[in-house]
């Protein structure tokens, strides 16, 4: 299993998630689940489902939409703005 911080998301592991890589989605998902959840957790006042909810909503969004990041703006800026619908 790859463990990566947020620096170390590279150019290739974006390309191989656009190729549907599930090793590369798994090593996004495991980069960035407890901070998508933590922020989830907090917008909802401690809400663990909903929190829980809203955490498996934003990396199917994440995982259908990859395809859209253009590399412009660090990925952790796009994921959080353009993800999570509240933008």
């Amino acid at each position: 299993m790859v463990h990566l911080s947020d620096r170390e998301i590279s150019a290739e592991i974006i390309e191989s998630c656009r190729l549907v890589d599930r090793d590369a989605f798994r090593a996004l998902y495991d980069v960035y689940k407890d901070r998508v959840y933590s922020i989830s957790l907090y917008f909802f006042h401690g809400d663990q489902a909903m929190a829980s909810d809203v955490t498996q909503q934003v990396f199917l969004k994440l995982m259908t939409g990859i395809g859209q990041f253009r590399g412009d703006a660090a990925f952790s800026t796009w994921r959080g703005a353009d993800r999570t619908g509240y933008s």
